[in-house]
């Protein structure tokens, strides 16, 4: 009881003292951010980095620059594991990740979006995409990007998700195997050739 007293205490004098817990994040204001990916990140990890900058740009109106090294602590998307990433207000390790298993830290001005591999970042690219921008993705030739509101703060977020069903997911719908990179979208993860 007496701990939990001081420990109630201790919170009321943070507070007193102005002090405040993590920051969520205004996509709408990200400019003179950059697009972080480790320089020894796999063929899934650029293509997200890819998809991100390319479809934020769409939703924000920002090009942002995907760079390998950093040179100030905050107003980064970390794409993957990577050192900068692990370094950061919003860094952790993907050791024991499943191949699709994914973790989402927003906060401080830092965005991480990390998974195992060779799926879970890019997943969690998706996930982030349609979950705080709106992104849909309803055909191979129309995916729906709304414009940020001009104020659209997220978070602070701590999110993981790992998926019940793992292994081999192909719905066999001609749609997405004829297209592969929408079937990636949907989150297909087996393809094959006729």
């Amino acid at each position: 009881m007496k701990r939990m007293a001081t420990a109630c205490a201790c919170l009321l004098a943070w507070q007193a003292l102005g002090a405040e817990g993590p920051e969520g994040v205004d996509l709408a204001r990200l400019n003179g951010w950059d697009i972080v990916v480790a320089e020894d990140a796999i063929p899934a990890e650029r293509y997200a980095a890819d998809e991100f900058q390319g479809l934020f740009r769409q939703a924000a109106g920002i090009e942002l620059p995907i760079v390998g090294k950093i040179d100030r602590p905050g107003r980064h998307v970390f794409i993957g594991e990577s050192l900068p990433m692990r370094a950061s207000r919003v860094g952790f390790r993907v050791d024991g990740f499943g191949p699709e298993d994914l973790r989402i830290v927003i906060r401080d001005a830092n965005i991480a979006i990390a998974g195992g591999r060779p799926r879970g970042t890019l997943y969690g690219v998706y996930s982030f995409l349609e979950d705080y921008c709106g992104v849909r993705f309803l055909t191979p030739d129309h995916t729906h990007v709304p414009k940020l509101e001009a104020e659209s703060v997220v978070g602070p977020v701590d999110r993981s998700y790992h998926p019940p069903f793992g292994g081999f997911r192909y719905p066999h719908f001609a749609v997405q195997w004829l297209n592969p990179a929408f079937g990636v979208r949907m989150r297909n993860n087996g393809f094959c050739e006729d």
